[in-house]
């Protein structure tokens, strides 16, 4: 039976008590914590919030899409006139290098006369012409041939030194071995390993290195490389926040005494900037312009570059190409990537030299 609100505060007013309050326990509403936000201020706090989030991703995706990338663009330079006495001027050019990396010349026979065939030698990232040495040296004596090492800026040196180095240097030193070559011989054959050759390959398709260039050949070619986190190589303004994520140096083990002499076994993560940026370029690049014949040797289980990414560029070549696919034995380099050469994989340097030599010979007859 309910009682008219009336009677309720007679009796209650009778008794001494008062009626319930609104907001109090008898109500039957809890008294503690802060009240609850309103329905619209939380609405204004979470169209607030989405916002902001939106600019946000509306920046982040204007930074990737038009923030500048490391530059990869293979654009050399005109070469100036080079001296009479190119021993003289090798050697001051490269004062303060290790002779046994430096730029420099092996006369086939008296220093300063041409040979119908000149080599030119170009080495991979991080490494120096003592990479597949001695098999540029086999092929130039079993031909009386004059042969060149190039040496690719901040190679042979310390890890600071690669770091400094841009594709635009890269592009000058291959420019420059060109020049060389075409002083030292009648015909000019480029071999290039590992990025060297991806630098042979560009320069084979430069409308003013190309014509001076007779015949490519390419060992261990680097047009993609297989190592987690190469995304992030091509990412913008990587150079500023790369050492956040990858640390300040990146190290491999070297196999061997002359493997850590040789190569620089330790640089900062921003170093391999330039060369991924020139790799990327180079992957896409159209070589129908190559008209040179093209000896390419790798192994299909190179760990370091991915052969299929070879294969793509050969079958765009726009000269004759020879395929060799080398199988690496014991005591031979386990990344099956530099597959000849005395300190990684000596038991391939022989019959790689042979192979490379004998193509020479059906090339020009010679």
């Amino acid at each position: 039976m309910r009682w008219p609100r009336s009677c309720v505060a007679k009796r209650n007013a009778a008794s001494g008590r008062s009626a319930p309050k609104k907001g109090s326990r008898a109500a039957g509403k809890p008294a503690r914590g802060k009240p609850a936000a309103p329905p619209r201020r939380r609405g204004r706090v979470v169209a607030v919030m989405l916002s902001l989030l939106a600019v946000l991703l509306l920046v982040l995706g204007l930074i990737w899409a038009f923030a500048p990338r490391e530059n990869g663009s293979f654009d050399p330079p005109p070469v100036a006139d080079l001296p009479e006495n190119l021993d003289s001027w090798l050697y001051a050019e490269e004062s303060g290098i290790r002779p046994d990396v430096a730029r420099r010349i092996v006369w086939g026979g008296r220093p300063g006369v041409k040979t119908p065939i000149a080599l030119i030698y170009l080495h991979g990232f991080s490494a120096t012409s003592q990479e597949l040495r001695p098999v540029p040296d086999l092929i130039a004596a079993w031909r009386g041939a004059n042969l060149y090492f190039a040496r690719l800026t901040g190679h042979g040196m310390d890890g600071g030194s690669l770091d400094n180095a841009r594709v635009d240097d890269w592009a000058r030193d291959v420019a420059e071995a060109i020049a060389i070559g075409q002083r030292l011989g009648e015909k000019v054959v480029v071999i290039g390993t590992s990025t060297g050759g991806t630098l042979a390959a560009l320069a084979a398709r430069d409308p003013e290195l190309g014509p001076a260039i007779d015949a490519v050949v390419l060992v261990s070619p680097n047009f993609a490389m297989q190592a987690r986190g190469l995304f992030l190589l091509r990412q913008p303004l990587a150079r500023h926040w790369l050492p956040l994520i990858a640390g300040r140096e990146r190290c491999f083990e070297p196999r061997n005494d002359a493997h850590r002499d040789y190569w620089t076994s330790c640089y900062p993560p921003t170093a391999a900037l330039s060369m991924a940026a020139m790799v990327a370029e180079a992957r896409r690049a159209d070589y129908s312009t190559a008209t040179q014949p093209l000896l390419a040797l790798f192994s299909d289980a190179d760990r370091i570059v991915d052969p299929k990414a070879t294969e793509a560029v050969l079958q765009g070549w726009g000269g004759q190409v020879t395929r060799v696919s080398v199988t690496l034995g014991p005591g031979d380099d386990p990344d099956s990537h530099v597959i000849a050469g005395d300190i990684l994989s000596p038991g391939q340097t022989a019959p790689l030299a042979t192979r490379i030599n004998g193509w020479i010979t059906q090339i020009f007859g010679e």
